[in-house]
């Protein structure tokens, strides 16, 4: 199998910068393209690495971003490899730089790719390693922390210090949000940026959590789901217990791969040792059929087995080769195995094996395999037999080698030496043959004897340095340069012949293999110029034999006749024959009939000096008659024709090529849609009708995860199950609906399957889609008339039933209420039996309709009766809103209807049930409002009821509120009560609040949280608003002339006097009559109302700031502001809303949120006063948290004017 290499894993293009770019624009890309690393490049090549720690870095020396350049923080030189490296050694080095990026370059040196520490987790088989694993085992337990008030600054200077990448932010030991690297690159990419603030203020949160216990595998998808890096581990209470990042499981996963790979040798090892045993008690060596047949292919040794007593004969696989036997036409008998023999071979083997048999004793021969088309083989033949106790003989188990090649290498030895010697002995050079010491002489030849004037018996034995008395030393150097130097070595020495004739010479020396030992083969001549040309030529030819030889392809000489002069064994092993039987014949012989003319052709240009292909692909027909394709390539073209050439087999290649054109010819032209991703599920390949039926393009999927069509239609335990099937059993198959470009959905018959390679491993993932639009198109017809009234169309009893059922879980999920209502038409019958069926069935659909349309679309209309309809009416919360409902339904149906030509009034009985109150199961609730409906009946008809007195009494209640409300700014029954606002660090009184109340006389004094939210739905809020404006500016400008200085009046205003675009108007109009300054009014806007963001609104606030008038948001902290968008807003006060202040000291979250609106606050430059203060350890608080003002009943309590101006002047005198 194939070993994953850093071209499979890398990520390619790579986000670039240039030196020369200012930091921010990094910053600032990255933030964008939410990265980790930009690769900074010159040209086309790396030059360093800018990745998130840099910034760290950068933060940390406090240099800012926008004059800095990216070359002068970089990381550099950065680390680099070859796309070739394996990927275990490319996270070795990561690992051993401490880096998290590798960058990928050419030969060239050229940018080919990043692989960071998220593509090693992605290829370490994390499934079959990670299983068994849970988060303890790799998770960090020493978390380094900080509290929410510490400074983004003290962060990185942390970061810097322990060389960490990121900081839980925590409270009492729990996470509240966690600050990263990357959290500093967003913060760092904005112009102008300070680091003196909150954590709170730019963490990341909610904090993703998972527990010791959590499998690991779940917390990688957990990461990758989320685009994450990090988890916090924490115990059963919430507390941190740890951290656990992608580079802690990238570096688990490779130790655990590694421990992986030992335990496969170990049970290798036990295997063997198995097999071992066998083989001692059977006393043969045997092994499963795919190692024997592996083996016996290599070692070309087959075997075979022959049951005596019924001939049958069983041969290997590699015994078929050697014999070069169809198995499939083979008896399987010994006589068919005799047959296949030459006649000349077969006497010898059958003699030999029948005196085995008789002699009881093993054969080993060898013989030559002669074969028809006049090729032959050597094998070596052993065989042993074995016999029952009676000495009869019961099976033969033997084997057959094929030794052609050792023979013909043994032959060539024996000619090596018969030429070596005679050489020896005929050269025209001296040789000399001493021992590795340089000392003695073990041979010589005749040329030597002659050149030393010595003869043969004399020189055997006699010291070297006899001959080089003056040149010891230099002899000691050479034979050392000899054994040192491996080849040969040539030395200019000065020898003393046996009449002390001094002779100039070139000694050549060379180690060789001498009667079981080495020694010194010396060759001497006494013409140096001569010596050096001859060991050039000598050592040339040497090279390019090898070069011939070694190639690993097939290499040929072909001379100008068009025959073969030389082969290497590689082109013989392709032409399926020896290179003796090649030499001599023509390249046409192994040219294909139907390339013959056109190679022929080519090689007649060159000879006549024309222009032809060096290059080109021809079918190759070989000795035994196999046919193939090959690409020919020439080398070299020598002045008298001579042509060196390479022969490669592309026959598979060819094949292969046919085999995808094919495929490619299916896959373009089906009529389903077909995918194709990697085992990560992301997108390789497509095919025409994908992009017919899902109008994407190819180019727009390529790369991209499947779910980007998805309908949204399937939960997630539905991809669930897909996933378990896929792992499974490699497939899966169903109906699925998928989204198309346009936001079509369609639904579809899918098929998904794996594909593995030879080893079993998963490759790739196929999925074929087929359109089943129509057939779903029928199914819900068939569905609907199952599911609906015939006559009306509305759902039926069953319908209902489901839907009711749904919506009781819905509510238990959502915590939200249900109502049913059970309407009855009152008096159908008569219409029925006195104006006939036909018109009562056109009066029932008249019905449906003007319920229908009485609804929301999200609610339903059933018909369960004759004349009986239930209406299900989802999330309702106040009962006053149901009645309102019923009320609308019944004035519908005081309409008359005219149907042909009859003017007809009916009306309706309502029968009311509210879920959970009135009933935990659909059958109770129906139950419920039926019988209510018949007490509405009860009641005179034409009514409704509610299933329970009291909801029906506070239904009422609801409708003479609003009625008396009505009449009450015209009864004067409103009243307004004053708040003082003081300055907490002076005590001073700086303002007051106005604050509505309401005389009831029946009701007596009731609260705004009963009456206004029933003022804002009837449209009275804006009278009453109004009223409220005029009454406190009027008040206010009474106390200023009697010289009452309260400061300013805060007055509230409500969403709908906004929302309708004339407050400004109004504001102006009041403060025109009253003669109130601008600056003495504070108007209060709720937060939640400022977070609908209208254009109207703000444009609003901005005039009556312009106007001098102080404008405060009201409730902060119940809302959802963003600071990007407060800063926006045109205010100059925050108010801290009581519910975040009544539990003050004892809530420790409380005093957080009120401490950050506080220091938000100050920040932003505006005011924060607290209300709902009663204690004074509350006031405290808010006093060392630097709130500026506040009011409550710790202070005053509202009271009336007249009551006001009492406190006004105590609190002066105070």
């Amino acid at each position: 199998m194939a070993q994953l290499q850093l071209a499979d894993i890398l990520t390619f293009p790579v986000v670039t910068v240039t030196p020369d770019r200012p930091v921010h624009d990094a910053l600032s890309l990255m933030r964008e393209r939410m990265i980790s690393s930009l690769v900074v490049v010159d040209g086309d090549r790396p030059v360093g690495i800018f990745t998130e720690r840099d910034a760290v870095l950068l933060t940390y020396r406090h240099l800012n971003a926008e004059n800095i350049l990216v070359g002068e923080v970089m990381s550099k030189p950065p680390l680099t490899a070859l796309p070739g490296v394996d990927y275990h050694q490319g996270y070795g080095l990561i690992t051993a730089q401490q880096v998290r990026h590798l960058i990928i370059v050419n030969q060239q040196g050229e940018l080919a790719g990043i692989v960071s520490e998220g593509d090693f987790l992605k290829h370490l088989s994390t499934d079959f390693l990670v299983r068994f694993k849970e988060v303890g085992a790799v998770m960090v337990e020493n978390v380094v922390t900080f509290p929410g008030d510490a400074t983004v600054d003290d962060a990185v200077c942390l970061m810097r210090r322990e060389n960490i990448s990121c900081i839980v932010v925590e409270e009492q030991a729990q996470p509240l949000g966690i600050f990263t690297e990357r959290d500093l690159v967003r913060l760092a990419a904005i112009p102008g940026q300070t680091f003196d603030i909150p954590l709170v203020e730019v963490m990341t949160r909610p904090v993703c959590r998972v527990t010791v216990d959590t499998a690991l595998n779940d917390a990688i998808q957990e990461m990758d789901t989320r685009c994450i890096r990090r988890l916090v581990v924490v115990d059963a209470k919430g507390c941190i217990v740890g951290l656990v990042t992608r580079h802690d499981i990238v570096k688990q996963l490779y130790n655990r791969h590694v421990e992986h790979l030992q335990e496969t040798l170990d049970l290798r090892e036990s295997e063997l040792t198995e097999v071992r045993a066998e083989l001692k008690v059977e006393r043969e060596l045997r092994r499963t059929e795919e190692r024997l047949a592996e083996s016996q292919r290599l070692t070309r040794i087959g075997s075979w087995e022959l049951k005596y007593e019924t001939g049958e004969l069983w041969w290997s696989d590699e015994t078929f080769n050697i014999f070069e036997v169809d198995p499939r036409q083979f008896e399987s008998t010994y006589e068919a195995f005799l047959n296949e023999l030459h006649p000349d071979d077969r006497h010898l083997v059958n003699q030999a094996y029948t005196e085995s048999v008789a002699n009881h004793t093993p054969y080993d021969i060898v013989h030559p395999l002669h074969f028809k088309d006049g090729r032959f083989k050597y094998v070596n033949e052993r065989c042993e037999t074995f016999y029952d106790d009676a000495g009869k003989p019961l099976r033969s188990v033997g084997t057959v080698q094929d030794i052609t090649e050792r023979e013909q290498a043994q032959q060539l030895l024996s000619e090596s030496q018969a030429r070596y010697q005679s050489y020896f002995i005929h050269a025209n050079n001296a040789i000399l043959i001493f021992d590795p010491e340089g000392d003695l002489i073990l041979d010589a030849n005749p040329k030597a004897c002659e050149l030393l004037e010595y003869g043969h018996d004399e020189l055997l034995h006699t010291s070297v340095s006899s001959f080089h008395p003056d040149e010891m030393e230099a002899l000691e150097v050479f034979v050392k340069a000899v054994f040192s130097e491996g080849n040969a070595v040539t030395e200019e020495l000065t020898c003393l012949t046996k009449s002390r004739q001094r002779i100039s010479a070139i000694i050549t020396g060379a180690v060789i293999p001498y009667e079981g030992n080495t020694a010194v083969l010396a060759v001497v001549q006494d013409v140096s110029d001569r010596v050096r040309l001859e060991e050039s030529l000598a050592h040339s030819e040497l090279m390019y034999r090898q070069l011939f030889e070694r190639t690993g392809t097939g290499m040929t000489v072909v001379e100008a006749d068009g025959t073969f002069s030389l082969v290497n064994q590689d082109f013989a092993k392709l032409a399926d024959s020896v290179v003796e039987d090649i030499i001599g014949r023509s390249y046409l012989d192994f040219v294909d009939e139907q390339d013959r003319a056109r190679i022929k052709s080519y090689h007649d240009s060159r000879l006549l000096g024309e222009e032809a292909p060096l290059s080109y692909e021809f079918r190759f027909s070989t000795a035994a008659g196999r046919t193939g394709w090959t690409l020919l390539n020439i080398a070299f073209i020598s002045e008298t024709g001579q042509t060196l050439t390479s022969v490669i087999d592309v026959t598979e290649t060819k094949q292969a090529h046919e085999r995808l054109r094919l495929a490619a010819s299916v896959f373009d032209n089906t009529a389903e849609g077909i995918v194709v991703t990697d085992t990560d599920g992301n997108i390789i390949e497509v095919n025409k009708a994908f992009t017919e039926i899902m109008g994407y393009s190819r180019e727009e999927v390529l790369g991209r995860n499947p779910r980007i069509w998805q309908s949204g239609r399937h939960d997630i335990n539905f991809y669930r199950n897909m996933w378990k099937a896929l792992i499974a059993t490699g497939s899966w198959r169903g109906e699925i609906w998928n989204r198309c470009k346009d936001g079509d959905v369609y639904p579809g018959w899918q098929n998904i399957n794996g594909v593995f390679d030879e080893d079993g491993k998963l490759t790739q993932y196929v999925s074929v889609v087929s359109d089943i639009s129509q057939i779903k198109q029928s199914q819900e017809k068939l569905d609907h008339l199952a599911h609906h009234d015939a006559l009306t169309g509305l759902p039926n009893r069953l319908l209902l039933s489901e839907r009711l059922k749904q919506a009781i879980r819905h509510a238990d999920r959502t915590g939200t209420d249900l109502a049913l209502f059970f309407l009855d038409l009152d008096h159908f019958k008569h219409i029925n039996d006195s104006l006939g069926h036909p018109l009562g069935d056109q009066l029932l659909q008249d019905v449906a309709e003007k319920l229908t349309q009485s609804l929301r679309r999200e609610d339903t209309v059933a018909r369960v009766g004759g004349d009986e309809f239930v209406l299900l009416l989802g999330s309702v919360s106040r009962p006053e809103d149901i009645a309102n409902m019923a009320e609308k339904l019944l004035k519908a149906f005081r309409a008359p209807v005219l149907l042909n030509g009859h003017e007809l009034s009916i009306g309706a009985s309502l029968g009311i049930s509210l879920y959970p109150q009135d009933g935990k199961s659909a059958d109770e609730l129906l139950h419920n409002a039926d019988a209510a409906m018949y007490r509405a009946k009860e009641e005179g008809r034409n009514n409704y009821q509610f299933y329970t007195e009291a909801l029906t009494y506070k239904a009422f209640e609801r409708v003479l509120m609003e009625n008396n409300l009505r009449q009450a700014l015209e009864k004067e029954e409103f009243i307004l009560h004053y708040q003082p606002q003081l300055d907490l660090h002076t005590g001073k009184i700086v303002g007051a609040e106005a604050l509505i109340r309401w005389q009831q006389p029946q009701l007596g004094l009731i609260s705004p949280s009963r009456f206004i939210p029933i003022a804002e739905d009837s449209g009275l809020i804006m009278p009453i608003g109004e009223w409220v404006l005029q009454e406190a500016c009027s008040q206010a400008k009474k106390w200023l002339d009697k010289g009452i200085d309260i400061g300013r009046i805060a007055v509230n205003v409500a969403g709908p006097q906004l929302q309708r675009g004339r407050l400004v108007e109004v504001v102006q109009d009041v403060l025109a009559k009253c003669g109130l300054p601008a600056s003495r009014l504070e108007i209060e806007v709720t937060e939640s109302l400022l977070m609908q963001k209208t254009e109207s609104a703000i444009k609003q606030l901005d005039e009556l700031r312009q106007l001098g008038i102080v404008l405060a948001i009201d409730d902060f902290g119940t809302g959802y502001s963003s600071l990007s968008y407060l800063k926006q807003l045109p205010i100059h006060k925050l108010k801290i809303d009581r519910s975040f202040v009544h539990d003050i000291p004892g809530d420790p979250d409380d005093m957080a949120i009120a401490d950050a609106v506080i220091a938000l606050g100050k920040s932003l430059g505006l005011t924060v006063i607290a209300e709902g203060v009663e204690t004074l350890e509350q006031a405290e608080f808010l006093r060392g948290a630097g709130c500026q003002e506040v009011q409550g009943y710790l202070y005053i309590q509202p009271v009336t004017a007249e009551q006001f101006e009492q406190l006004i002047s105590l609190h002066e005198l105070k």
